[in-house]
């Protein structure tokens, strides 16, 4: 198995100096010392039992995603993104919860491995798909323990849970287990994982040049198309032929012509009008003043009887 190693603050050994040590606890906190050495203790396990066609990444940054995976192994039969943890004691992963169990109380872990590590499986897996990658499958999350102290009690987890006397079974699955890619595609994951390409710059859509104008004598000249007419239906006739063929006289009275800036206006009020000789034409009819005569007549007779009942009756 190859191992590409990319962990700060280690030598080429394996070992980490005291200076180095507190450097790295200043940095990265203080479990970061313990994670090491349970990473470094499912490495030798895995190294024992997978042979050639394995590579195994130790603690790769992908900037992209702004996440270190702590180990990634690559091989024909996929790809596995692996948290090493150093936990004891007796711990339940059912679904996406993650928690210590005393007898029969449960209590939720403050840091849910479960949903840790699939995020990481996750972001790698589109880091891949981005990079144009295809035809590896899934990346796979895997929870390893280092210590063999660790029991897990699994129901349905979120994550493939491996406990520490399970190692060698694991890496002897994947030698029997069928390839899903190529030994080519699974060195280009690798180069990929550590060599990403840049995002490609989002170019513009290109724009259409304009036509070159004709001039208007050289145009062609576009055909008289005439307007739509149902078959079947006559046109409407012209105003002159209209007038000819429509006759006012049967609706009993003529209509007026008036020109036709003068016909949106509303009609005069009806006051007395001049005539044409003159005079003015009186608001009433003779019948009307004859009417109006002996209604005024009428009423001095009315008021009059009063006058004689008010002054004679006494």
């Amino acid at each position: 198995m190859n191992i590409i190693d990319h962990t700060p603050f280690v030598s080429e050994k394996g070992e980490i100096s005291p200076l180095d040590q507190l450097k790295a606890t200043m940095k990265y906190g203080l479990t970061w010392t313990v994670e090491i050495k349970a990473q470094q203790a499912v490495i030798e396990r895995l190294g024992k039992a997978l042979e050639r066609g394995f590579t195994l990444i130790r603690n790769q940054p992908l900037e992209q995603a702004g996440v270190t995976l702590p180990l990634v192994l690559v091989g024909p039969p996929g790809i596995f993104v692996i948290h090493a943890t150093e936990l004891r004691g007796v711990y339940r992963a059912k679904g996406d919860t993650w928690g210590s169990v005393d007898g029969t109380r449960f209590t939720p872990a403050r840091v849910n491995l479960l949903k840790r590590t699939a995020g990481l499986a996750r972001a790698l897996q589109v880091h891949l798909e981005r990079q144009g990658l295809s035809g590896f499958g899934t990346v796979e999350p895997v929870i390893m323990a280092a210590d063999p102290g660790l029991h897990v009690e699994s129901v349905r987890p979120l994550v493939r849970v491996v406990l520490n006397d399970a190692i060698e079974r694991f890496a002897a699955s994947l030698m029997q287990a069928r390839p899903v890619m190529t030994l080519e595609t699974a060195h280009e994951i690798v180069e990929r994982i550590q060599h990403p390409l840049p995002p490609k710059p989002k170019t513009p859509p290109p724009v259409a040049a304009p036509e070159p104008s004709l001039p208007s004598a050289l145009l062609p000249e576009e055909p008289e198309v005439p307007a739509y007419q149902p078959m079947g239906v006559e046109p409407p006739p012209s105003d002159a032929a209209s007038s000819a063929a429509f006759d006012t006289s049967e609706l009993g009275f003529a209509f007026a012509e008036e020109p036709a800036a003068s016909r949106p206006m509303p009609p005069p009020p009806p006051v007395a009008k001049v005539t044409p000789s003159g005079r003015r034409r009186s608001l009433f009819t003779p019948l009307q003043l004859v009417i109006l005569g002996g209604m005024f007549l009428a009423t001095l007779c009315v008021f009059g009887l009063l006058a004689y009942l008010v002054f004679f009756s006494g």
